[in-house]
């Protein structure tokens, strides 16, 4: 593998930060039910969270408040601009015990957010609720006024939460995290929270775009797939040396697109996907991932065997006619990391057998709903981009 310099790919510092400042509420459940491991997680993925944000009077304001059958602000928004003072604080926090009136909580908190208790409303406000189980109370009414004040807010499940109840709080599946534990949550909901984009000017990857055209797809929903599929290039710094990119497209049949060696600036790449023609058709993904496994060659500019991050972006709005595991298994043994976004009735678990694993699946109820998921894609890919180019060393 070739190795590379320290220089040579980028690292999330807290500088993707630096141009976001606003207010960030965590409200915690310090229930019974919360085992200890746990609770040092809580504590661990704020301090996380703390960590790559730029702390200060004029950047980013931060509050904890920790809830059971009752509530205690440990910190408001306006107690501290200092990482220091922060990460100290929350290392001093113990657990209450008792039960779980999330509801409440949420109405508690809420006033904190107003200029008189330290918020900045003409800011971007944000709350993250962290619970591990189901509420003794009601949560929809609480978090619906609160997100009518227009805070965004963020619910993180944890230890078979309750689904439906995070739903509610949050809004939005885009906003709703439902995990386990919270292992592989850190690098998702942080990046999520400190807007990353455009901080990868140095990394080196290749990435094609397998975009569905299928007769299932709208005139109009398939110019929405085209403008999100630039936008999330337009993430990246798309040059020869740095990031490759290239595109294709599939129904029954596949279609050719452009190669990896093809264009190398951003604007020719999204000139050509904005010219690109809807065909019609059926369906056959499998067949899709068997072809585009061309795209990974080094006669179709595929830096593969330098080591060079391999990534796929699968786009599609429905169920394969054919089969897609052994396909996507070939695709991936080659060392290729593959994304999938599913739009509408989706077959999630065909999804997850083309991406391999839940942290590179991405859905969405509609079209529409494209661009809520834009970051979360971006973080994610680059994420990927960084462990693979960390392996590389």
């Amino acid at each position: 593998r070739m190795k590379s310099s320290s220089s040579s790919f980028c690292t999330l510092s807290v500088s993707a930060c630096k141009d976001q400042p606003g207010d960030l509420i965590f409200l915690i459940d310090s229930s019974g039910s919360i085992e200890y491991d746990d609770y040092q997680k809580m504590k661990d993925f704020m301090k996380s969270v703390i960590g790559k944000s730029i702390i200060g009077q004029n950047d980013v304001h931060v509050g904890v408040m920790q809830f059971s059958d009752r509530q205690t602000m440990e910190f408001p928004l306006n107690s501290f601009y200092s990482q220091d003072e922060m990460l100290q604080a929350i290392g001093d926090m113990i657990q209450f015990g008792g039960g779980t009136l999330t509801g409440e909580a949420i109405t508690a908190v809420s006033q904190y957010f107003d200029v008189a208790r330290g918020g900045r409303p003409n800011l971007k406000q944000r709350l993250v609720v962290i619970t591990d189980g189901e509420a003794q109370d009601e949560v929809e009414g609480p978090a619906a006024s609160l997100r009518a004040n227009g805070v965004l807010v963020y619910a993180i499940g944890v230890v078979n939460a309750n689904t439906t109840q995070l739903l509610e709080i949050s809004g939005t599946p885009d906003r709703m995290y439902s995990e386990r534990d919270f292992d592989g949550l850190y690098k998702n909901i942080t990046q999520e929270l400190c807007d990353v984009t455009n901080v990868c000017e140095k990394q080196r990857a290749d990435l094609v775009f397998l975009i569905d055209y299928s007769g299932s797809i709208q005139q109009q929903d398939y110019t929405i797939m085209k403008n999100f599929t630039t936008e999330v290039i337009s993430s990246f710094k798309i040059s020869d040396d740095l990031v490759r990119v290239g595109c294709a497209q599939f129904s029954s049949e596949f279609k050719d697109e452009f190669y990896l060696n093809q264009w190398n600036t951003l604007e020719t790449a999204s000139k050509h996907i904005q010219k690109m023609i809807q065909s019609g058709g059926g369906t056959n993904i499998g067949k899709a991932l068997d072809a585009i496994r061309e795209y990974f060659e080094a006669s179709r500019g595929s830096r593969r065997s330098e080591g060079i991050s391999q990534n796929l972006v699968l786009i599609t709005d429905g169920e394969s006619q054919d089969d897609v595991e052994d396909a996507a298994n070939r695709l991936r043994d080659l060392g290729i990391e593959v994304f999938a976004i599913g739009i509408g009735n989706v077959h999630d678990l065909e999804l997850l057998q083309i991406t391999g694993t839940p942290e590179r699946l991405f859905t969405v109820q509609n079209f529409g709903s494209l661009e809520n998921i834009k970051k979360k894609v971006v973080s994610t890919i680059l994420s990927v981009f960084l462990q693979n180019q960390t392996r590389s060393k």
